[in-house]
C-alpha cells in the first residue's frame, strides 16, 4: 500500500493538478502539464501523436462526461529515474459519469519528464483507461 506522503512530493502536487483539471473540465490548465509532443493511449482512442491531438480526440470527449475525478492514492506507485529527471507513475482512479449514476473506474500510467531536478515535471505520455468490461465505454465512442 502506497501513503500518499510517500510519494515525491513534485509528483504529488502534478497528479492532484491533473485530476483537478479533470474535474475542472479545464482543458488549459491540462495542456500546462504536458509536453507539445505528448503520446497517449485511451478509452476512446487506440492512440494520439501531440498534445492538440491527444485534447482534441480524447480529453474534450471524455472530460465533459466526467465528474468526481480523482486517483485511488493508495495505489499510486511511482518508479523514478535515478537521477530524477522521469518518472513513470500508474494507479486506480475513479469517478462518476455526467448524470451522476454511473461509476466509472480504471487505470493509468504516467510519464512525467523534466530538465533539471528543479523544474516543472511535463507529461509525455498517458494511458488511461476504463475498465475494459466497462459499459461506460460504448456510450462515449
Amino acid at each position: 500500500m502506497t501513503k500518499k506522503n510517500d510519494i515525491e512530493p513534485s509528483i504529488v502536487n502534478w497528479l492532484e493538478a491533473w485530476a483537478a483539471a479533470i474535474r475542472a473540465n479545464d482543458l488549459d490548465a491540462g495542456r500546462r502539464l504536458f509536453a507539445d509532443d505528448a503520446a497517449g493511449f485511451g478509452t476512446i482512442t487506440h492512440r494520439t501523436d501531440g498534445l492538440d491531438d491527444l485534447v482534441e480526440r480524447q480529453w474534450t470527449r471524455v472530460w465533459a462526461n466526467t465528474v468526481d475525478y480523482d486517483f485511488d492514492w493508495e495505489t499510486v506507485c511511482v518508479h523514478l529515474s535515478g537521477d530524477g529527471l522521469q518518472a513513470t507513475a500508474h494507479a486506480l482512479w475513479a469517478s462518476t459519469g455526467k448524470d451522476g449514476e454511473r461509476p466509472r473506474e480504471g487505470r493509468a500510467t504516467i510519464v512525467l519528464t523534466r530538465a533539471s531536478t528543479d523544474a516543472d515535471w511535463k507529461c509525455v505520455h498517458t494511458h488511461f483507461s476504463m475498465w475494459p468490461n466497462s459499459a461506460d465505454i460504448q456510450l462515449l465512442k
